[in-house]
């Protein structure tokens, strides 16, 4: 069969010098492996580069012409891209490749990079890049819910900003900003419990009404995604609701029909009233 060495381009595959170093060691001759990558060379990237050239050398934009090839091999990355393929090219390394930090560098390819870390979450390679943006201060509050659900210090920069937009104290906060943090909220259930447990204990500050209406917000949300009684039992265990039993059981039964009874608004006047044999409910 063909030499491995001598498939096209292999010049540009990051498994090249593993495979010159084992097959030198296996007694092939330097002389002979070079043969074998310029059999195989193509030169696809050089010749994408003089075709530009020469278009600039025609009279055409050159930023017009770097943005389109820039546009083509984000397509064909997307497209392509193997998280398997990545993660061992990553772990073989052993070291932040050097054309990583050029493109953490870069907002363009940033922009990439979140992409390719919302569709492939659990991608090593793709944690570690945003990881780096986050460290680096590099807007990583630009990443998706996918992406923050995978990395706590991303998902704590954009809960933060979220969370300064939604208590500026000199404007009203807007439709955008509550969207922005239900959709960070309510993408799994760790995500949502670690908003709610914040909320909670901010319910008792000055903003402490503002708190509960966001999340009376979040609860909404959670039920609009078909996990109305998930978000009942969470807002019940972060509330403490669960010392009190009698209590939450007759509210989720009047929440649950929307309807109020005279069972349940009995058994709310006898606990508050002090009737129920212990601490009456917040």
């Amino acid at each position: 069969g063909k030499h491995k060495l001598a498939v096209e381009d292999a010049v540009l595959e990051p498994w090249v010098e593993d495979v010159l170093r084992e097959r030198s060691r296996a007694g092939e001759k330097p002389e002979e492996l070079m043969d074998h990558l310029g059999d195989g060379y193509q030169g696809y990237a050089q010749m994408a580069n003089l075709l530009c050239e020469w278009h600039a050398m025609l009279g055409d934009d050159e930023k017009a012409l770097d943005r389109e090839v820039r546009g083509y091999l984000k397509a064909v990355i997307l497209r392509d891209f193997s998280p398997t393929v990545a993660d061992s090219v990553f772990e073989k390394a052993g070291q932040t490749p050097q054309w990583l930090d050029k493109m953490t560098a870069e907002p363009e390819w940033r922009d990439l990079i979140y992409e390719l870390s919302e569709m492939h979450p659990t991608c090593n390679l793709m944690q570690y890049a945003m990881a780096e943006i986050s460290q680096k201060g590099l807007e990583a509050d630009k990443a998706g819910p996918e992406a923050a659900a995978a990395n706590l210090a991303i998902f704590r920069t954009m809960f933060r900003e979220a969370m300064v937009a939604l208590c500026d104290p000199s404007k009203e906060p807007s439709t955008d900003d509550l969207e922005d943090l239900k959709r960070l909220a309510c993408h799994n259930e760790h995500a949502y419990v670690y908003v709610l447990s914040v909320l909670q204990s901010l319910s008792g500050e000055p903003l402490g009404p503002s708190m509960r209406r966001v999340a009376q917000e979040l609860q909404r949300e959670l039920a609009s995604r078909g996990k109305g009684r998930q978000a009942e039992l969470f807002h019940t265990a972060v509330s403490g609701g669960a010392a009190h039993t009698q209590a939450c059981a007759a509210l989720t039964s009047m929440m649950g029909t929307r309807k109020t009874n005279p069972s349940d608004i009995l058994t709310l006047h006898k606990l508050y009233a002090g009737e129920g044999g212990g601490s009456a409910p917040p």
